[in-house]
C-alpha cells in the first residue's frame, strides 16, 4: 500500500481522478475522518490550485458515490457550501 501524501491528496481532490491504489485510502477520508479536517483539506487545495473549491467537493460527492460511501451525504457540495457561505 502507498502513502497519501499531501501532494498526492491534493492532485486526486482537485483532478477527480482517483487511482486504484488509493481507493482505500479515500474510503477512509471520506467515512473516517473528521469533516472539519477534509474541509480544511479541501479549501487549502482550492487555495494551492486555483481550482474552485465548488470543483473539490464534486469530486469527493463523486467519490463517495461511486465508492458508497456511509457518509456520501455529508459531502453534497450543495449542503456543505451552503453551510460554508460560498
Amino acid at each position: 500500500m502507498r502513502v497519501l501524501d499531501s501532494t498526492i491528496l491534493v492532485d486526486i481532490l482537485t483532478s477527480g481522478n482517483l487511482p486504484d491504489n488509493f481507493v482505500s485510502h479515500m474510503m477512509h477520508l471520506l467515512d473516517e475522518t473528521p469533516v472539519q479536517i477534509v474541509i480544511l483539506a479541501a479549501e487549502q487545495a482550492a487555495r494551492q490550485t486555483g481550482i474552485p473549491l465548488r470543483q473539490i467537493w464534486t469530486n469527493l460527492w463523486r467519490f463517495s458515490s461511486d465508492l458508497g460511501a456511509h457518509r456520501r451525504h455529508v459531502w453534497n457540495p450543495l449542503s456543505v457550501l451552503a453551510t460554508k457561505g460560498k
